[in-house]
């Protein structure tokens, strides 16, 4: 029988799906992300795969190599084995949706551009896009990170920066073993993260606040987020509407995915995540050895057979690639040369077992309240993810939800743990009533920014979290005050005051003598509020001085050749961590008259020196004219499309540069990128993807925006058309229900489920 669906699209080319039954709803929803996102979801499947090369050639070898190493596509395809029947029908409409959509229609132009044909949509592409775009949001680039400056600078100097005993609580690799693993494929590991652009990004931030009614105007709660990923083009969020039967659910779609896991509104709750920044991903090194041809690994005293497979990768332009995966009982070796004697396997939550977190997807669309959203994600295992909600019915609640393993011991929690001592093996997973929760907390609201979300150290979530910058800015912001206008809520969005910015320029007007440059860059930033506004100097002064301070403190630690390595463009993860480490020590200096610097060196003589070389540096990025400093003029988006600069069309294919305020401590987070390839100055890094708001005062005007557009084909008239909008903070509504879907649609285009 075939069922007539429409897709009613508004002025910004927004789908809005109205379909007579569920299937039909995510036929509709397979086929309007086909229309507007297929190459990205192209783009998403061959990288899963390891199959980039096949389109740019041996520039995508590296990173083809990574994700063959990482096993997703077998992963993606066992967790098939354990969908439901309802969730199986679900996937597999999908996917004839996007089939559907590519007979009738013709392929975009990146088909053309890079000479590549279609391959049908299968149930496990969907599974395997979502882990593709989490891979490397776990720990293990940190982990690897903290191995090689452990090696680099010794177990003394690592505690005296990183704040961890030398050799205290955990198991350090011997010296040998550990150098060898790192030094063993280093420069294919860094290649294949610098090709890996935007997926390499792997922390992916975001903030998400719930005020409850007895803190609004209105009475009735607001939830509001903003998702911080890098600036994909076109952007990792697809705006969609799906209504049929069962739910109406406005929100955020991974193109290829269907549902709304991360982002939606139902009419009765609204939820948003953040990354909980949670360790789910363990790594250890391993030693091997070739015994007559076979490759063995060392556990305790013995040398077990390693699980070895050959993979064959086709690289456009030149031979085809011959890869081992080579497999431990601890995990795929993702890093190093198992054939030289040492690697590193890695266990993640996504790939060790199947993860049946698919089975989530259905029943939150039609939960009633917080409770049963809640409930609905008990199955939920990667990412872990801070799940903020709230309802109709005046609950706000907060979820941290996902798989956190129990290890056997605590080596493997800041570096890789050592194989051949079979220690830090996972042995079970934290019951999910003993993982933080909350509803209706008595201070009125609920603010997630990647945070700590406990003060215990037991059961064991991270050895690291985001710097809580923004979690300070929030909380200082939702704090005061009794009554709360939704605008003010809202706005809070687009706040460029930078809580450590503030502290260093309260250590700026507490210094005296200084003078010429010094004393010039000292009055500017005395008495400012640590504002990076858009359209203000102080916000490129003011990044200028960090980025020296930070030398000035860390290089002479690190040595110059250390130095170097961390600010390469490959080694972003090495340069957080010391982000990390100044964030830290700008906060215990805060209340201290005379500082000092880890290495005892003094901290205000120090700030004198560095205001100098700030004020030649931002002289010399933002001109003499010092009245003409604007910090949105030198700190801009560089989204570039997957294809830029590898074919040499004439097409348009990147989007305008936007200047932003902010920086990655500031609620409006963006971050600097470590790209020092740009022509910007101050490149833009991680921003926010995907803003949600919904007051329960007034649902029916539930709001979003992407810095991009709906579709996804270069030249459409929706390929940007929301980003000036999102760069001014403005908001577009969702037109949540049917009557305002229907009475928004610019066009209306009929399609048919057989």
């Amino acid at each position: 029988m075939d069922n007539q669906i429409e897709i009613h699209r508004d002025k910004y080319g927004i789908p809005h799906i109205e379909a007579t039954s569920e299937s039909d709803a995510w036929f509709a929803m397979g086929y309007a992300s086909a229309s507007d996102r297929l190459w990205q979801m192209e783009w998403y499947r061959r990288r899963g795969t390891g199959r980039w090369s096949e389109v740019v050639g041996s520039e995508g070898l590296e990173a083809d190599r990574l994700f063959r190493q990482f096993r997703l596509d077998y992963a993606s395809q066992v967790d098939v084995t354990g969908l439901s029947s309802e969730t199986e029908l679900m996937f597999q409409c999908y996917a004839d949706g996007v089939n559907a959509f590519v007979s009738e229609r013709e392929l975009p132009p990146e088909y053309e551009l890079s000479s590549i044909d279609w391959e049908p949509w299968e149930i496990w592409h969907s599974i395997l896009v979502f882990k593709v775009r989490h891979v490397i949001m776990g720990k293990q680039l940190s982990k690897i990170a903290r191995l090689e400056l452990l090696n680099r600078l010794g177990a003394e100097q690592m505690a005296l920066l990183d704040g961890e005993p030398a050799g205290g609580t955990i198991i350090l690799p011997p010296g040998g073993v550990g150098e060898a693993v790192i030094s063993l494929g280093r420069e294919e590991f860094q290649a294949a993260i610098e090709n890996l652009g935007t997926l390499a990004i792997e922390e992916g931030g975001s903030n998400s606040w719930a005020v409850h009614g007895s803190r609004t105007e209105s009475g009735k709660p607001i939830v509001c987020n903003d998702s911080h990923r890098p600036l994909d083009v076109p952007n990792v969020y697809w705006q969609c509407h799906v209504i049929c039967p069962e739910f109406n659910v406005a929100g955020a779609a991974f193109p290829g995915v269907p549902g709304f896991p991360h982002f939606g509104f139902n009419g009765s709750v609204a939820w948003n995540i953040t990354h909980g920044s949670a360790d789910y991903t363990d790594l250890w090194v391993e030693e091997f050895r070739e015994t007559d041809g076979r490759l063995e690994y060392r556990s305790g005293e013995n040398w077990v057979p390693a699980e070895v497979q050959t993979t064959v990768i086709q690289v456009r332009g030149a031979a085809p690639d011959e890869l081992e995966l080579v497999q431990t009982t601890r995990g795929y070796v993702m890093h190093g040369q198992p054939r030289k004697g040492a690697a590193i396997a890695m266990r993640y939550t996504a790939t060790d077992q199947i993860n049946r977190q698919w089975e989530c997807l259905r029943p939150m669309l039609w939960a009633t309240n917080v409770h049963e959203l809640n409930s609905s994600q008990e199955l939920w295992e990667e990412p872990v993810n801070n799940l903020v909600s709230g309802d109709i019915s005046d609950n706000i609640s907060y979820l941290f939800r996902g798989r956190i393993p129990i290890r056997s011991d605590v080596s493997g929690r800041i570096l890789p743990g050592l194989g051949s001592r079979d220690g830090g093996d996972w042995v079970g997973d934290v019951p999910r009533d003993q993982l933080p929760q909350a509803t209706n907390p008595s201070q009125g609201f609920i603010a997630t920014s990647n945070q700590n979300p406990w003060a215990q150290p037991e059961p064991f979530l991270s050895h690291e979290f985001a710097p809580a910058s923004r979690a300070e800015r929030v909380s200082e912001v939702l704090s005061v005050g009794d009554q709360w206008k939704s605008d003010e809520v809202i706005a809070l969005q687009a706040d460029t005051i930078s809580v450590p910015a503030r502290r260093w320029a309260q250590r700026a007007a507490s210094l005296s003598g200084l003078a010429d440059e010094s004393e010039l860059a000292r009055e500017m930033l005395a008495g400012w509020n640590g504002d990076l506004s858009v359209n203000q100097p102080h916000g490129l002064l003011y990044s200028c001085f960090k980025e020296s301070m930070t030398e000035a403190i860390y290089r002479p630690l690190l040595g110059d050749s250390t130095w170097g390595w961390v600010n390469s463009s490959a080694n972003a993860t090495s340069k957080g961590i010391i982000a990390r480490w100044f964030y830290g020590l700008g906060v215990s200096i805060a209340e201290v008259l005379d500082p000092t610097t880890p290495d005892g060196r003094d901290i205000n003589s120090l700030m004198g020196q560095v205001l100098a070389v700030a004020w030649g540096k931002a002289r010399e990025v933002g001109g003499e004219d010092i009245a003409a400093w604007r910090w949105g003029l030198h700190h801009q988006t560089v989204a570039k499309h997957t294809l830029s600069g590898i074919n040499s069309s004439s097409m348009v294919l990147d989007p305008l540069p936007a200047g932003m305020g902010g920086d990655g401590d500031t609620v409006q987070v963006s971050s600097i990128s470590a790209d020092s390839n740009s022509q910007v100055s101050f490149p833009v890094g991680a921003l926010s993807v995907y803003r949600q708001v919904v007051d329960f005062s007034k649902p029916e005007d539930g709001l979003w925006i992407i810095p991009g557009g709906a579709s996804g084909i270069p030249g459409s008239p929706h390929y940007s058309d929301q980003l000036d909008l999102w760069a001014n903070h403005e908001l577009i509504p969702m037109h949540h229900g049917l009557d305002a879907a229907r009475n928004a649609a610019v066009t209306t285009e009929k399609i048919n489920h057989s």
